[in-house]
């Protein structure tokens, strides 16, 4: 997801991606608006999505100087994703930066998933102590969409 994926996106899936069960982001940039944008609509685009993996193998990347204001109104508009997640019931966040765009990410996701049963996430080794409890604290708070949506917080 290097390049301008907002932009190519749109180009690759003409049509929804309805064989899509599981989909993996790698490295995605939270802080990065395109990047987030693209992801965002992948999800809106896989109606069938059962389980979606968020994985960051350099967390080094997430801590380039970007602006996040425009992420973070974009996050916080209504319409970002204006479809629900019917079908997804797995998360799997690892490795990732605590971040305030990833927060609203997460929020986003616990909003639209219906069937949601279980979220995993996993923070990267650079997180202090009280910076993961204060991120657990905020997740655990949010509502959520499914009444049997579990939270795994996982110390990495």
């Amino acid at each position: 997801m290097e390049f301008s994926i907002a932009e190519m996106i749109p180009k690759w899936l003409p049509h929804q991606a309805n064989s899509s069960r599981i989909l993996c982001l790698m490295n995605l940039q939270f802080a990065n608006l395109d990047q987030l944008q693209g992801a965002l609509y992948i999800l809106q685009n896989s109606p069938n999505l059962e389980q979606l993996e968020v994985i960051n193998m350099n967390p080094a990347l997430e801590n380039m100087h970007l602006d996040v204001q425009p992420t973070l109104s974009y996050l916080e508009a209504t319409n970002c994703l204006d479809q629900t997640l019917d079908r997804l019931k797995t998360i799997n966040i690892f490795r990732v930066e605590i971040s305030r765009p990833l927060l609203l990410f997460i929020k986003l996701l616990l909003d639209r998933s219906p069937t949601l049963e279980k979220i995993s996430i996993t923070p990267s080794l650079t997180a202090d102590a009280n910076e993961k409890y204060n991120f657990a604290k905020d997740v655990m708070l949010f509502p959520r969409a499914s009444s049997k949506a579990e939270l795994h917080y996982l110390d990495p």
